[in-house]
């Protein structure tokens, strides 16, 4: 036989469709073809795995369940295999089964019969005998030694009952035991100096120690234990519903050069109109009483209004997406607007309903629910789409009249908008892209009217996630805002968050101006 290549035929044959690829590793196999067959090369140790393994996906065995084939274990193996235990006690069975040829299962379960027939020749010795020899414990006696077994008086007799386990007594009985075996050690203490010195009164002694001893007890029972602290009530989870006899909605704040007030806006993500109005929401307007109340993420088209949502005095324009329960504005007017327009005149944008523009003689009013960059910043390619359109279409009305821009606008512009600003780098709403986008707009002749009365306020949020209890520990972010032009900056007056209204994840703002 040549021995320029391996004879794969005659390996596979013998084997990887034998026992020993089933017991052994590579290396072993490998050895054991050398023992067998000196005369052929031998296939390297990556080929002998690739080729077992080949093997088992195959399914070259019949029975997938009985992979292994077994040695015969007659008695001539055994004791051939007890002989060579003796002989190297120390050998481990896997070098053993490459010397020999046996699997190591078998060896193992050769093993356990030999170990197994020793046992049985000592028990018949021991029986004999009468002398009892301690077994090595096997696994499973270890096991049990820590499990507690119980038994019944029934199962013993008379002489081997167990004895009796103390019981527990409380801290109490043992203080009233301790007393009343000091009081009779006392008692007998003093019997044996009556009788030797014949005193007539240690009967009345004994009755005034007894008096004292239940005076002792009764005034520890009249003792009353310390009251324990009430604990403080913790805040509510989530609260919907709104205070409003206990909010102050009046302003007595001016312009700079001292008018008062003629104008109130308001804006507030409502988080879906229906859910928002379940919860009292809508009397919001009763209290601010606003003459321009604008909402977003309204989530409903006008064909399905609730009726709550009607109000009196209130002219009403709703634009909704094609896709219902999705975003969605509104917007509630005292005075009828000279012209309404829906959309910034992008078809991708304005079949959301994000936009509502109102124009009245004096101003232009938009009310914009901006798109959100995701989680995961999946939509923000959108919203870089959004920013440019929004901006364009500011400038176009900036150049007729000046513009209120109200509304939900998603970003928190500078790390004092928002608690947490070092962790939400990478989040949506704090993205240097829609910071960016925030700056570029407010470069074209806009002002965040909040920022401008309070540049350095802290702890100003319109927006707490409903989860890990944010909005009672005031963990949140500034989205939503008045950008006004800076035509206006001096009919300014003021911008209140009105935190303390509920009703929804955001809460409303109102803008207090003088035209």
């Amino acid at each position: 036989m040549e021995n320029n290549r391996p004879n794969y035929s005659i390996f596979q044959r013998v084997f990887i469709y034998d026992s020993y690829v089933r017991t052994e590793s590579a290396r072993a196999v490998r050895i054991l073809f050398k023992e067998k067959f000196p005369g052929v090369r031998i296939p390297g140790l990556t080929t002998i795995h690739n080729l077992v393994n080949k093997c088992h996906k195959t399914g070259s065995v019949q029975d997938k369940k009985r992979r292994r084939r077994r040695t015969v274990l007659t008695e001539e193996t055994l004791d051939n295999i007890g002989q060579q235990l003796k002989n190297s006690p120390k050998q481990s069975l896997r070098c053993l089964s490459q010397q020999t040829g046996i699997s190591y299962t078998s060896l193992r379960e050769a093993t356990k019969l030999l170990q197994a027939s020793e046992d049985s020749k000592k028990k018949t010795k021991s029986d004999d005998n009468d002398t009892e020899e301690v077994k090595t414990p096997s696994r499973q006696s270890k096991r049990n030694i820590n499990k507690v077994v119980t038994y019944r008086d029934e199962d013993f007799s008379d002489d081997e009952l167990p004895p009796k386990k103390a019981t527990k007594t409380s801290r109490k009985a043992r203080e009233d035991s301790d007393v009343s075996d000091d009081s009779e050690k006392s008692k007998n203490k003093r019997k044996q100096k009556a009788e030797d010195s014949g005193d007539e009164d240690l009967d009345s002694n004994e009755d005034e120690e007894g008096e004292e001893t239940k005076t002792k007890k009764s005034k520890a029972k009249d003792k009353v234990p310390p009251a324990k602290k009430a604990k403080a009530d913790k805040p509510v989870l989530n609260k919907t519903e709104s205070d409003y006899e206990s909010i102050d909605f009046s302003s007595d704040k001016t312009t700079e050069d001292g008018k008062s007030w003629n104008l109130k806006i308001s804006t507030w993500n409502v988080g879906g109109l229906k859910a928002w109005v379940k919860k009292n929401g809508i009397d919001f307007l009763k209290y601010e009483d606003p003459d321009i109340f604008c909402m977003q993420e309204t989530r409903c088209s006008e064909s399905k209004l609730p009726p709550e949502a009607k109000v009196e005095g209130y002219h009403t324009y709703w634009v909704s997406g094609e896709k219902e329960g999705y975003a969605g504005v509104g917007l509630y007017t005292k005075e009828e607007p000279i012209k309404v327009t829906y959309g910034i005149g992008n078809e991708e944008f304005d079949t959301e309903g994000r936009l509502i523009t109102a124009e009245y003689e004096k101003f232009y009013l938009v009310a914009a629910y901006v798109p959100n960059a995701g989680r995961g910043l999946v939509t923000l390619p959108k919203r870089m789409k959004w920013d440019p359109d929004l901006r364009n279409y500011l400038k176009e009305l900036d150049s007729k009249k000046p513009v209120i821009l109200c509304g939900d606008m998603n970003v928190s512009h500078q790390a004092i908008d928002l608690a947490n600003p070092k962790t939400n780098t990478k989040n949506a709403g704090f993205t240097q892209e829609e910071r960016d986008g925030m700056t570029a707009l407010l470069e074209e002749g806009f002002v965040d009217s909040f920022r401008h009365l309070y540049p350095e306020k802290t702890g100003a949020y319109s927006f707490w996630t409903y989860m890990g209890n944010a909005r009672s520990r005031n963990v949140g972010w500034r989205l939503d805002y008045f950008i006004i032009s800076q035509k206006l900056i001096p009919n300014l007056c003021d911008n209140i968050i009105r935190s303390e209204v509920y009703g929804s994840d955001h809460c409303p703002i109102t803008l207090l101006v003088n035209i």
